[in-house]
């Protein structure tokens, strides 16, 4: 991390570009690309809809979700790391929020997005290793019970929180955590990135009862899943 003196013209466009850049990368949809290049699906329009990581992973399988979270991380790790050797700590915590931004609220999706945890992970592992390495813990610990995996995300968050207040850091770096917390919690609470039920479709599904069939394209996407994966068995 680059000394906080006061900031010269360079690093100011620097700090700009940075920021701009990593909203870019944020933006982009890898769960979309990763679903259409190896499935032909549309990951909007299966399970959750959410073009994140943990969708991916339901819905295509183990693979393609680490291969969208590695992608994820990535776009969030990219940035931050640039400017944890670039810049002093304040733009640093500005860059790195800006993937996060990017990924809940994508130029490419017309403002929509995911709820940016994997994002949000990438960029705090340059930031602090030490939060990192604890956030993922505790995550792991979660996610590995299955009554409780849904759990996970507001665990890690939590435990983001909680820990970049206990660990010596920059005080940038607990601002960032909080607007990372807070915005994490507002794409959950609003839903973002997730197929909106009607409202009256649970209204006429009695208790007990049978569900209504997926819709006709979602249906089609998994139609599609599966005979993907079974091509990939015969060729095994």
């Amino acid at each position: 991390m680059v000394s906080s003196a006061a900031m010269t013209t360079a690093q100011i466009i620097l700090t700009i570009a940075l920021a701009a850049g990593g909203y870019l990368l944020g933006a982009v949809p890898f769960a979309l690309l990763v679903a259409r290049a190896l499935y032909d699906v549309d990951i909007r329009q299966i399970g959750t809809g959410n073009v994140g990581a943990g969708n991916a992973r339901r819905e295509l399988g183990f693979g393609a979700g680490a291969l969208v979270m590695s992608c994820d991380m990535a776009k969030g790790f990219v940035p931050a790391l640039a400017a944890v050797l670039l810049l002093p700590s304040w733009p640093t915590a500005l860059v790195a929020f800006m993937p996060v931004l990017g990924h809940q609220y994508s130029v490419f999706l017309r403002g929509s997005g995911g709820k940016g945890i994997a994002t949000t992970a990438g960029a705090v592992l340059p930031l602090s290793p030490i939060v990192f390495g604890i956030t993922m813990v505790a995550w792991a610990i979660v996610v590995s019970f299955r009554r409780i995996r849904r759990a996970g995300p507001f665990v890690a968050a939590g435990t983001y929180l909680a820990s970049s207040f206990i660990v010596p850091q920059p005080a940038a770096y607990r601002v960032l955590a909080v607007a990372i917390c807070v915005s994490v919690l507002v794409a959950f609470r609003t839903g973002r990135g997730s197929r909106e039920r009607s409202p009256d479709r649970a209204s006429v599904v009695p208790p007990g009862a049978d569900a209504p069939p997926a819709p006709p394209r979602a249906a089609l996407a998994r139609e599609r899943i599966k005979k993907h994966r079974r091509r990939d068995r015969r060729r095994e």
